[in-house]
């Protein structure tokens, strides 16, 4: 497990391969918690499963605690400390020690406040406080850990190395809930399936220090401080911090207002399928985790590559995305009423309709916001949060109130679309767009959205389905005209081939 492998592919199957790894990564964990969860609920009972469900949250959110150092930290080893093993090293040390300060003041906060939280805050029935004090307190202790496992995922995927870091976060994703499967039969308390979870994650984090150890020996060797990159690393993680802050007001802000404006029944229609087609995050996520260090080491060396991968970046993900998005937004009624049932369908359709806008634009401002993030200027996307949660928080009592819950997803969509052109307008400056290049990526996306536009119209079935198949054929075309590449399409052309004899 030496230095970083070269296979040899062109950097752009790199990428792929590497956003393969994170789907993988994300993916895998999401299918077996899918179908642990209920085994849990049984084994454990609801209040039980309800703390349990409370405190993973909180794990899942335990990287707020890291400031945005270790995002700082892989933007700078895959950028301007890229080749200088002593700079490497010594920013690795930097980064360590003050992700451990940081590490034991978010353990002494978590330890000292368990009881508070659980007394006064959660009013955990007391037949279970004792138990869920402990497991909070536990939580506290293996802080500094966690959070320091963040920063060498961060330097595994800043060399590159997806695989050795999904490698470690897919049977962490699968043991969280797994293994208090096995603890059940032996214990039901929150506090020892807690802990067998955290032991998991400390296993996860030694075998992080020992993989950063290995394909990075010189590191061991080189200790350093180096006090001078503090602010660069400050600053790019205070902003990161605000976009990471702001980011879920402004997620949840519309599920806040329906239930504010309409009732909670509203909720649960808006809600079902928002949370449902949102889950095709996982795809941009996936690439957006793989394309930043690219992003940060090519804007170094060779900024018409990063404006190469940038274009690309939206092209691949505008053609993976869309298919979803169409099936969602032509047969929104059908999908609900088959996966819950007509009465539900007729009220939360209307919004999946907008919401197939909505994950497809939001998917491919993922390029935009990771592009911003690798050239180290997380401070754009975090003045374009905060300038639009107030725009959000307007528009959403005026469309609610114009239009109910189809007025929050169009609300939304409006924001999204705001953040979009903003993201994409700064990013073009950096890389030195001109009207052609931002031509060339607002037409695609544009013309997507006016076809998931048309099937809001009202429209016989009969229309619909010519519609739909004369658009998949439309998309097959583009497709393979405009997104595939000569290398892509031969190895297409040899498996129809081979799928042939």
């Amino acid at each position: 497990m030496g230095a970083a492998p070269s296979s040899g592919a062109p950097p752009h199957r790199a990428v792929r391969r590497n956003a393969l790894w994170n789907v993988l990564g994300m993916g895998l964990p999401l299918a077996f918690a899918l179908l642990f969860v209920p085994l849990l609920i049984k084994g454990m009972g609801g209040e039980r499963f309800g703390i349990l469900t409370l405190i993973l949250a909180f794990l899942n959110y335990f990287g707020f605690f890291d400031l945005g150092i270790g995002r700082a930290l892989t933007q700078l080893l895959a950028g301007s400390a890229k080749g200088d093993k002593r700079r490497e090293a010594a920013l690795i040390w930097t980064v360590s020690a003050l992700l451990g300060a940081l590490g034991l003041i978010a353990a002494a906060g978590v330890y000292f406040t368990a009881p508070l939280l659980v007394h006064d805050f959660l009013r955990v029935p007391d037949a279970l406080a004792r138990e869920t004090v402990l497991a909070l307190q536990w939580l506290g202790l293996t802080l500094p850990f966690l959070i320091h496992g963040l920063a060498l995922r961060g330097v595994l995927e800043a060399q590159r190395r997806f695989d050795l870091s999904n490698f470690v976060r897919i049977p962490v994703g699968i043991f969280t809930f797994g293994a208090p499967l096995l603890v059940l039969p032996f214990s039901r308390s929150v506090a020892v399936v807690v802990g067998v979870v955290l032991f998991g994650r400390l296993l996860a984090w030694a075998l992080n220090v020992w993989m950063v150890f290995r394909i990075m020996p010189h590191v061991w060797g080189m200790r350093g401080w180096l006090p001078g990159d503090i602010w660069n690393i400050a600053r790019f993680g205070g902003w990161y911090t605000v976009c990471n802050a702001v980011g879920p007001v402004i997620d949840g802000m519309d599920r806040f207002f329906i239930g504010r404006i309409l009732s909670v029944r509203n909720v649960a229609y808006y809600t079902t399928p928002y949370d449902a087609v949102m889950r095709l995050g996982i795809l941009s996520g996936s690439v957006g985790g793989a394309i930043f260090p690219e992003f940060a080491s090519r804007l170094e060396t060779n900024r018409e590559s990063a404006a190469a991968l940038y274009r690309r970046g939206f092209k691949y993900l505008l053609a993976v995305l869309f298919p979803f998005a169409l099936v969602a937004a032509a047969y929104a009624h059908e999908l609900l009423s088959l996966w819950l049932n007509p009465a539900f369908a007729d009220q939360s359709a209307p919004v999946l309709r907008w919401l197939s806008l909505l994950v497809l634009l939001t998917g491919v401002c993922g390029v935009s916001v990771s592009f911003l993030h690798g050239a180290g200027r997380p401070d754009i996307v975090a003045r374009m949060y905060l300038l639009e949660l107030p725009l959000l928080a307007a528009m959403l009592y005026l469309f609610i109130r114009l239009d109910g819950i189809r007025g929050a997803a169009i609300a939304c969509f409006l924001r999204v679309a705001i953040d979009f052109s903003g993201l994409l307008f700064f990013s073009g400056r950096i890389l030195g767009f001109r009207r052609k290049a931002y031509a060339k990526i607002l037409l695609p996306v544009g013309f997507s959205l006016a076809i998931l536009l048309a099937f809001q119209l009202p429209m016989s079935a009969a229309f619909k389905a010519v519609l739909f198949a004369a658009v998949l054929g439309v998309y097959a075309w583009g497709s393979w005209s405009f997104v595939l590449e000569a290398g892509d399409k031969a190895k297409v052309v040899r498996r129809l081939r081979g799928i042939g004899r």
